[in-house]
């Protein structure tokens, strides 16, 4: 008789070996130029700022560029 479980454990197990190479693959190329640490949940907020910042100029139908040196008042 088969065991089906020891085969799925076994796939699942490898799959998990095999994320976790190209995470450390990945952690390396990272460190080796020089670039800043990857945080996914600053990532997430960041895109959902910018979404949130685009719906807002479209709503208030308005499309132009900040330019500081117009005054507000």
């Amino acid at each position: 008789m088969f065991n089906w479980d020891s085969v799925v454990n076994e796939q699942h197990r490898q799959e998990l070996i095999r994320e976790a190479e190209r995470e450390q693959l990945a952690r390396e190329f990272r460190i080796v130029n020089g670039a800043r640490r990857y945080n996914p949940t600053l990532a997430w907020v960041g895109r959902r700022m910018m979404t949130f910042g685009k719906t807002l100029v479209t709503l208030s139908g308005e499309d132009k560029q900040y330019r500081p040196d117009i005054s507000l008042n």
